[in-house]
């Protein structure tokens, strides 16, 4: 299983949802990038959640990335997103808190 993570996202301003993601494969021991972030549709997350792989935010602190927690795939009326799972236990964690671009 690979794990990649998300350090960047593009909100759509009309629904709030998440509408593209800036994103890379991280190496095993989880501080390096194996693949440079690139910009990607959110929908390539969900496709790679839902195949079974691991997906975690990656935010700034100092000049480092770190790790966060695992995002996961929500669904409401407007359609398919995708948050960090149980956000109310990372506060000031969650895909909002993330870098825009």
């Amino acid at each position: 299983m690979s794990v990649y993570a998300i350090d960047a996202v593009r909100m759509n301003a009309k629904s709030g949802l998440v509408e593209q993601v800036r994103w890379g494969k991280v190496d095993h021991t989880y501080k390096h990038w194996e693949v440079e972030p690139v910009i990607s549709d959110v929908t390539d997350v969900v496709e790679k959640i839902l195949s079974g792989e691991e997906v975690r935010a990656a935010f700034p602190v100092g000049h480092f990335t770190v790790l966060g927690p695992k995002v996961g795939i929500t669904i409401s009326s407007q359609g398919k997103d995708i948050e960090v799972i149980d956000p109310d236990d990372h506060p000031g964690r969650t895909v909002a808190e993330l870098p825009t671009f």
